[in-house]
């Protein structure tokens, strides 16, 4: 297959679990790896829902922010690839 068409194991959903476990801390910074540059993900918490598309050399580069909440220290972050660019 071409390298930009994706493949079954590529549109599987990328999970990314984080634990706040340093109150003092209010938000930490994670960076995905191994994402496809030009793939479209649907970035979507499972406890606050969706928090927009942004493409895989976005969230590799930018990462998503993962903030302190009062409701639970952990947090649930499902990207899914939804297109190429």
């Amino acid at each position: 297959l071409p390298p930009d068409l994706p493949t079954p194991e590529a549109s599987q959903p990328t999970v990314i679990w984080g634990f706040q476990s340093d109150g003092a801390v209010p938000d930490v910074v994670v960076r995905p790896v191994g994402l496809r540059s030009r793939a479209v993900y649907d970035v979507r918490s499972l406890d606050n829902g969706s928090l927009g598309q942004r493409t895989g050399a976005e969230l590799m580069a930018d990462g998503v922010e993962l903030v302190a909440s009062p409701a639970s220290a952990a947090h649930v972050i499902v990207l899914t690839a939804v297109r190429d660019r």
